[in-house]
């Protein structure tokens, strides 16, 4: 006969049971129950799940903090080893750094000589001027793909540049030190700039499969010529003037309504050294794969968004000699949101 592992009570054994409890001892029976409780009451995970919330709140905010300072961190260093590999470069090469991103709408005007043009910065949705993105901006779907250069407040590039249009001798030395030809920004969303622009100067094609992208915007090769429109440092504004002391460059020029006079500040960067035009390091610049002293590909900053242009931008000085030519040397890197090495560096520390 079969029997079970765990022989079954009796029906005759006795149970244990809870020893009886004074019905008018309140403390005892609280107790007891206390004990004999073995999960959560709907309050206390309320409080839990409270606590577990704001802890996990705070532990997010302090990652996304860290990561920020840790892309800040490599953007001054990846800024720092532009500048290292631009000079390794020019000297290895004899110049010949050629085909830099112009910053610029293709189609800007040309005007020999005329210098600065200290109001142009651009317009978003128009052509001509800064490159702020496809002249299409009133759609959103463009917009956020692709604004063109940083105008994030307080980091803005727009407001570190303006417009400056070189003379022969300013073109003849940009020439000397290999720049032939520049890669100006498709305007058209679609991607189709063939269409719109035909060959680039040099016979090229230009190659922008997707107008919506800002680091493969600057496609369109432009021959550097007299009255060329460039892009360069502002000297009226706080922050290119900024640029332009970390540059050895002291523009002291004051006015107490708060602007500069326009005359005063060109005779004051002819006066310091020339004006510091700026260029993109782009994918296409001949830095980017040379034998001689180039780098395998152009670096770009994480700090940004990425529907802004996120390259590093190399600044050259157009100095004035007395025979009356000019001389172009490279001065420094800036980060995609105008900040030269220090102000970069400082940054950090806030």
């Amino acid at each position: 006969m079969f029997s079970p592992v765990f022989p079954l009570p009796s029906l005759h054994e006795r149970i244990p049971r809870s020893p009886p409890v004074n019905p008018g001892d309140a403390g005892d029976a609280h107790t007891l129950a206390m004990k004999n409780r073995t999960g959560f009451t709907l309050i206390e995970l309320i409080v839990v799940i409270a606590i577990l919330s704001i802890l996990s709140t705070l532990a997010v905010n302090r990652i996304g903090a860290i990561r920020e300072r840790a892309a800040r961190m490599v953007s001054v260093a990846s800024q720092q080893a532009a500048g290292r590999a631009v000079e390794t470069f020019l000297a290895a090469n004899d110049g010949r750094l050629n085909r830099l991103d112009a910053l610029l709408d293709d189609g800007t005007s040309a005007s020999p000589g005329a210098g600065f043009d200290f109001g142009d910065q651009g317009a978003v949705g128009t052509v001509g001027g800064l490159y702020r993105g496809p002249d299409d901006q009133t759609a959103a779907a463009v917009r956020d793909r692709n604004s063109g250069l940083c105008d994030e407040p307080g980091s803005s590039l727009v407001d570190v540049l303006c417009v400056y249009r070189v003379d022969a001798a300013e073109a003849a030395a940009l020439r000397r030190i290999g720049l032939e030809y520049v890669q100006r920004h498709d305007t058209y969303a679609d991607g189709s700039a063939y269409s719109h622009y035909g060959k680039g100067d040099d016979g090229s094609i230009p190659q922008a499969p997707d107008g919506l992208d800002p680091e493969l915007s600057a496609c369109i090769v432009r021959t550097v010529t007299n009255g060329m429109a460039f892009a360069a440092i502002n000297g009226k504004t706080e922050p290119g003037r900024a640029v332009y002391r970390a540059c050895g460059q002291d523009l002291l020029s004051t006015d107490e309504s708060g602007s500069y006079d326009e005359s005063a500040v060109r005779t004051e960067i002819a006066a310091t050294g020339g004006p510091l035009l700026a260029f993109g390091l782009g994918p296409r610049a001949s830095i980017v794969g040379a034998a001689r002293g180039g780098i395998d590909a152009a670096p770009y900053a994480e700090i940004l968004p990425a529907r802004y242009y996120r390259q590093y931008i190399l600044l050259f000085r157009l100095r004035p000699a007395a025979t009356g030519s000019v001389t172009a040397e490279f001065a420094g890197v800036l980060d995609p949101c105008g900040r030269s090495v220090t102000d970069a560096r400082q940054s950090l520390k806030r």
